[in-house]
């Protein structure tokens, strides 16, 4: 029980982090011959929390979150839970569900908690890997939306806008992109980037547009040379040097 209750205090812990249970039961970050449970993992008082997980005292947190965000969020867990340590590993999203499923079929629970992109948590979730947590202080989903219950630990909504460098647009001659037709255009042939594993993005464009629509976007945009990349980081830092000088950026 002590690796589930110190995994719900990183969940608890001042919402800082949009946190999912991984079931195991061994302790974290060590090897183990635990699996995963459907059970939702019961609610506990902040207190009741603290007094247990300070008898763990680490947490491991696979997390997207920028690096230079990392530390401040663990700052402030801290806080609040002063002697418990966050081990923090900094993956980019695609890179989420084949470590945690791979190191589950090696029979190694390293992951506590997992923060990431809803199609990377819904993968983990489809293969097993998740245990049910609903936090006690999450915030209410934005009208609309919905999650299953046991997985509705959210503490940000993505969005996605057009990132550019606006030297670099003005020395190209160019107007500052407004929509996404706008990259679709031959002045911005190779001047942008886009990262293929953006699923939610394009989940985003269906939602908006119609399948039929979002995919001729997709098309248009792929017909107009982009660099691809390999992460939100990746494409900002390059934008920020003026090559390419605009990115779909989450």
């Amino acid at each position: 029980m002590m690796v589930r209750l110190g995994r719900q205090l990183l969940a608890a812990g001042a919402g800082t982090t949009l946190a999912v249970v991984l079931a195991a039961c061994g302790s974290g970050g060590s090897s183990g011959t635990g699996s995963t449970s459907s059970a939702t993992i019961p609610h506990e008082t902040i207190a009741q929390l603290k007094s247990k997980a300070n008898q763990e005292g680490s947490v491991n947190w696979y997390t997207t979150f920028s690096s230079s965000d990392v530390q401040p969020m663990i700052d402030a867990f801290n806080k609040q839970f002063p002697n418990i340590k966050v081990n923090a590993l900094r993956l980019s999203a695609n890179q989420i569900p084949p470590r945690v499923i791979t190191e589950q079929k090696g029979h190694k629970y390293n992951a506590d908690v997992v923060s990431g992109d809803s199609p990377q948590v819904a993968q983990l979730q489809q293969a097993g890997a998740l245990q049910p947590y609903d936090p006690p202080d999450e915030a209410q989903l934005p009208t609309g939306l919905s999650l299953p219950s046991g997985y509705t630990g959210v503490v940000y909504v993505v969005t996605t806008v057009i990132s550019y460098n606006p030297t670099a647009v003005r020395a190209a001659g160019l107007q500052p992109p407004t929509t996404w037709q706008d990259l679709t255009q031959p002045q911005w042939k190779g001047k942008f980037s886009v990262d293929p594993s953006s699923v939610n993005w394009y989940d985003a464009m269906i939602a908006e547009l119609g399948h039929a629509k979002a995919l001729a976007l997709i098309k248009a945009l792929g017909a107009n040379a982009p660099k691809l990349v390999t992460s939100h980081t990746e494409a900002l830092t390059q934008v920020e040097a003026g090559e390419p000088i605009g990115v779909p950026l989450a």
